[in-house]
């Protein structure tokens, strides 16, 4: 799963598996009741990655919903933006994001990790 040479592989505490998933999130420090839709590119432990409609910015402060498959309820995190690259698709601008949970609760960190175990069975 890792690769070599100096990528964000290297740095990642938590391993990440691809998986799509609604997401809500809303800029923190920018406009909280503004929920925006977005989709999960991965997700681990540690962090989500994006794909988005808005361009964020490097230490964005999101509050994200999390619509796992087979929870009844999101999970609600607050993740920090580490990274952000434009994707070009079906020529609408989106973007790519990378982020790390900087505050969710015990046991929505677990649910993340039984839905990873499930993923990695199969």
């Amino acid at each position: 799963m890792f690769g070599r040479g100096n990528n964000l592989n290297e740095r990642r505490k938590f391993v990440r598996f691809n998986s799509s998933v609604d997401v809500q999130y809303a800029l923190l420090d920018k406009d909280p009741n503004l929920a925006l839709q977005g989709k999960s590119r991965n997700i681990s432990s540690g962090g989500i990655g994006l794909i988005t409609d808005k361009k964020l910015q490097e230490d964005d402060v999101l509050v994200v919903s999390i619509y796992m498959p087979q929870e009844t309820l999101p999970i609600i995190a607050k993740s920090k933006v580490v990274w952000v690259r434009p994707l070009e698709m079906h020529k609408e601008k989106r973007f790519d994001v990378g982020s790390e949970f900087i505050n969710i609760a015990p046991e929505d960190r677990k649910k993340i990790d039984r839905y990873l175990f499930s993923l990695r069975k199969s």
